[in-house]
């Protein structure tokens, strides 16, 4: 499948920011899908949003008792059951932009953006141990403990540091995890 197109804007309709309401508008450009489920990083849906024609939905986000929040875009192509996206994003006032193409983008915010420096990071890592067959297991084990839980560290008071850990701290190692874990609770 092509990682192309797939561009979700929340922009805040004019004097909505004040408020802090939002609107999120999907456009895909990839062929094949009906509908973008949003989800909780835990897999919970909590909207449905039918693809126009122009593969194109829309969303509106009034309350913002319930921002900022992580959220999954997630689809499916009802015609091939092993094509799925997953794409993280915060749910918060201001304009957001999300892309999925040949590399993943979200920008507009301060909590997206720190998304991004994660997204960002996390790529230039992969790439680094794909140049570089010298590496053991255990050495890229050890370097990504210490790359997830300096990233959760620096998110540990927002959505992106909870979502970080509730994702990757299966990555990281014993005395990592029980670091982290102490200064998230605090």
């Amino acid at each position: 499948m092509p990682l192309c197109c797939l561009m979700a804007l929340a922009a805040c309709r004019p004097g909505d920011e004040a408020s802090g309401a939002c609107d999120l508008r999907v456009e895909i450009a990839l062929p094949g899908y009906t509908e973008v489920c949003l989800m909780t990083p835990e897999g919970c849906p909590t909207d449905t949003l039918q693809v126009d024609a122009e593969g194109r939905a829309i969303l509106t986000w009034p309350d913002t008792a319930v921002m900022p929040r992580l959220l999954l875009l997630h689809l499916e192509n009802p015609a091939d059951s092993t094509d799925i996206l997953n794409m993280p994003f915060v749910v918060e006032p201001g304009r957001v932009n999300v892309s999925i193409g040949r590399y993943i983008r979200t920008e507009g915010t301060p909590l997206n953006q720190r998304l991004q420096h994660f997204l960002d990071a996390l790529q230039a890592l992969h790439d680094e141990w794909a140049g570089r067959n010298d590496l053991s297991q255990a050495v890229k084990d050890a370097q990504a403990s210490a790359f997830f839980s300096q990233q959760m560290l620096l998110n540990k008071d927002n959505p992106v540091g909870h979502y970080l850990y509730s994702r990757y701290a299966n990555r990281l190692n014993q005395e990592d995890r029980e670091r982290v874990k102490a200064e998230m609770s605090n």
